[in-house]
């Protein structure tokens, strides 16, 4: 396993997140504190991905869609 692995398999990005959840970054830093898991790495948020995916699979069904 390489290190990008080892990373991907722990950690979720938000780029992730917005596609697979369908979370927009708009809507994640304003609930940061409703995300269990964050991770602070200069100007970048990561998530522990054990940590976050339940939470973020409640959100994902949350979606406001435009008409």
């Amino acid at each position: 396993m390489t290190v990008q692995e080892e990373f991907d398999a722990k950690y979720i990005t938000t780029s992730e997140i917005e596609s697979r959840f369908g979370v927009s970054r708009f809507k994640l830093c304003r609930n940061r504190d409703l995300v269990p898991g964050v991770v602070r790495i200069a100007n970048v948020f990561v998530y522990v991905r054990e940590i976050a995916e339940p939470v973020l699979e409640t959100m994902q069904g949350d979606k406001r869609r435009r008409s």
